[in-house]
């Protein structure tokens, strides 16, 4: 436990203030709105990130473990800072997948920094230069984030609104930047000396602005709600292109042309990969390379149900499956050789005549 003095009762008050502000994240009652989902899991983030974050301070004023909680707590703060007001301009960009995979980043750095520092004998110096590289490259990423997330929320405002309507959201962007500044602050200033009590103060103050206003942002999501469908149907109309053109791609049969790979493919369509990926595991079950054979072993199938005469080596190089693997992947999917399969067509055209 911390001597009692200046320094404990100022971060006693500020854990208590933050704590509280995270329980009125979750106590005042949220609206149904499904327009509104993006931000209920964001405020939900928020109250957890804010809980948590006093049960630290609260843990590191009370039991002295040797161990700088604040440099753990740092990468996460930036985390739910950046996800939880970027939901503010753009509330479908927080998803639980997303979510999970920085959180999965976040955590493995995390163990990584606690098992060098205080469980080896002693640290290795090449993954401690190497972790506090990837910290200020983590920060770096999610300032660019947040910047090109009001940037087209902006660009959507200025399209949709002849006035300044921009401007209604501006104190995201100052509570963003304001944050920034704190943590970078917070990084360098050592504890127990008073800059670092006015650091506390400064974001105590900040932590209970921003907890403030994301419980009132209800009231000015519906002036905005207009711009934030933007972006929805904006995405969905990428999709729908995307639908489009993939659609025509494996009706002119490109699929059978070697060398195509997901990243190629994407390119040529004016999509991510990363969409083009989602696309074909939600829509076909498969995977990339699973769902080009399964298209070019269909291909071999119509053309030896269409060409009773097409040598199997023609079908072979039309459906453009490799020569190597042609009969094991035909015969994978059907059960039987391209020549078993095309004598039971013949033996059922003769029944048939």
């Amino acid at each position: 436990m911390q001597q009692f003095g200046p320094y404990f009762l100022t971060a006693l008050l500020s854990a208590v203030v933050v704590l509280a502000m995270g329980i009125c994240l979750f106590a005042v009652a949220m609206p149904s709105d499904p327009k509104l989902s993006g931000y209920r899991l964001s405020r939900r983030l928020l109250g957890v990130a804010y809980v948590f974050l006093a049960g630290i301070h609260l843990a590191g004023i009370f039991i002295d473990s040797g161990i700088h909680l604040s440099t753990i707590v740092a990468p996460f703060q930036a985390l739910m800072f950046t996800f939880a007001l970027i939901v503010l301009i753009n509330n479908r960009f927080v998803t639980r997948r997303r979510l999970l995979v920085q959180l999965a980043i976040l955590s493995a750095l995390t163990t990584l920094v606690m098992v060098n520092d205080y469980a080896l004998p002693a640290p290795l110096v090449w993954l401690s230069l190497l972790l506090k590289a990837i910290y200020p490259a983590l920060f770096v990423y999610y300032v660019w984030i947040f910047f090109r997330e009001y940037r087209n929320y902006k660009r959507r405002a200025n399209n949709f609104y002849s006035d300044n309507e921009h401007k209604r959201l501006r104190w995201v962007v100052e509570v963003f930047v304001t944050a920034a500044v704190i943590g970078v602050f917070g990084g360098v200033l050592e504890e127990n000396n008073i800059y670092f009590l006015i650091f506390i103060a400064c974001y105590t103050l900040l932590y209970t602005y921003l907890a403030i206003r994301y419980i009132n942002y209800v009231g000015q999501f519906h002036r905005m709600a207009p711009v934030v469908e933007i972006a929805r149907n904006e995405e969905r109309h990428k999709e729908v292109r995307g639908e489009a053109a993939l659609a025509q791609w494996v009706e002119q049969k490109e699929f059978r042309l070697s060398g195509t790979t997901l990243d190629s493919l994407a390119d040529q369509l004016c999509v991510s990969s990363s969409w083009l990926s989602r696309h074909i595991n939600s829509t076909h079950g498969q995977n990339f390379r699973s769902w080009i054979a399964s298209l070019r072993i269909g291909e071999a199938i119509r053309l030896l149900e269409t060409n009773p005469e097409m040598r199997i080596d023609e079908i072979q190089e039309l459906s453009g499956i490799p020569t190597s693997s042609f009969f094991r992947q035909f015969h994978s999917a059907t059960g039987v050789s391209p020549a078993e399969y095309r004598s039971r067509l013949n033996g059922d055209r003769e029944t048939k005549g």
